[in-house]
């Protein structure tokens, strides 16, 4: 079954939830209206007119939601569920987290599933100059093995990540300024891209992990930090590169300088044309690959972590 992409950008557009159906209403414009079992991803970017009978229903219904427009303009905020019944998972969550040989071992699971899915990507020819890329994800995942410690793991992880977007500047048009990653803010069209494509990936991330019933505070790879949702950020890892291959196509044929504008403390930001030919791409990408991947991800998670009912459960609904 297919989920949508709803995306809400007009000013003066409010939202409304009543059994299980969103109706959005906007300036000039006959109300829409879907069905949350047929919505995937709803984006709202800007002020929008709803009440928390909205945001709960979603939740409720494991719809991830991602709020866009902040301070910096391009700022994601993500939405969703509340922990679930399944306390016994997040029990033995938090017991793996705790014992040091246990973190390490999913930890490098995670990181391996991250290559993994950046040498399946590769395969796609999406980028002119795959050979570096290439070698690296190879001796980083001949080395995992050998690592005693999450400092040697992110380590591992930067050295493969700086291949990999330098082979990503060469497919690139050097006027568009990329180098390499940067964020907060981002200073260039590219890594303005990334952020909010890792950020709506992160939205799928967190739903994915609450929806199961997984504490999203408690990670892996990445460390506990107030305010952090470590578990989704260990989950995107998988769908980054897949996200990478949706971004760089777009400044390759369809993007120009025009669609971003750029600004002394704010960085390099999104024109509309960008954001929505972004959320455009990303919405055929995550039904066709990343929801699938997420969902292997988690399901295989919940198995590592001794969860014996996860094995009856589908991967991909």
């Amino acid at each position: 079954m297919s989920h949508f992409v709803c995306v809400v950008d007009r000013r003066g557009s409010s939202l409304e939830y009543a059994a299980g159906v969103l109706s959005v209403r906007t300036p000039d414009a006959p109300v829409w209206r879907i069905g949350t079992g047929q919505l995937g991803l709803l984006v709202v970017h800007g002020r929008v007119d709803a009440d928390s009978t909205v945001w709960r229903g979603l939740a409720d219904a494991g719809v991830a939601v991602a709020l866009t427009g902040g301070r910096h303009g391009d700022d994601i905020a993500w939405l969703g569920a509340g922990l679930s019944t399944t306390g016994a998972l997040r029990h033995r969550q938090h017991l793996a987290h705790a014992s040091p040989p246990q973190r390490l071992e999913h930890a490098r699971w995670v990181l391996e599933q991250k290559l993994l899915a950046a040498s399946e990507q590769l395969n796609d020819g999406w980028l002119a100059s795959p050979d570096g890329a290439r070698r690296a994800i190879q001796r980083a995942l001949g080395t995992l093995v050998f690592c005693r410690d999450i400092d040697s793991l992110t380590g591992i992880e930067g050295a493969a990540a700086a291949a990999w977007f330098a082979s990503m500047a060469a497919s690139l048009d050097a006027c568009w300024g990329f180098t390499g990653r940067n964020r907060r803010p981002p200073r260039d069209p590219l890594n303005a891209l990334l952020s909010y494509g890792y950020a709506l990936a992160t939205s799928d991330a967190l739903a994915a992990v609450q929806r199961l019933g997984f504490d999203p505070a408690i990670g892996f790879l990445h460390e506990l930090y107030p305010g952090r949702n470590a578990l989704a950020l260990d989950a995107v890892e998988c769908l980054r590169p897949l996200v990478d291959s949706v971004v760089l196509p777009l400044l390759q044929s369809e993007l120009t300088p025009a669609d971003f504008s750029h600004h002394a403390q704010q960085g390099c930001r999104m024109g509309k044309r960008a954001r929505l030919a972004l959320i455009e791409a990303w919405s055929a990408a995550r039904e066709r690959s990343a929801m699938p991947r997420l969902s292997r991800w988690v399901h295989t998670l919940r198995l590592r972590l001794g969860d014996i009912e996860a094995a009856a459960e589908p991967t991909h609904d």
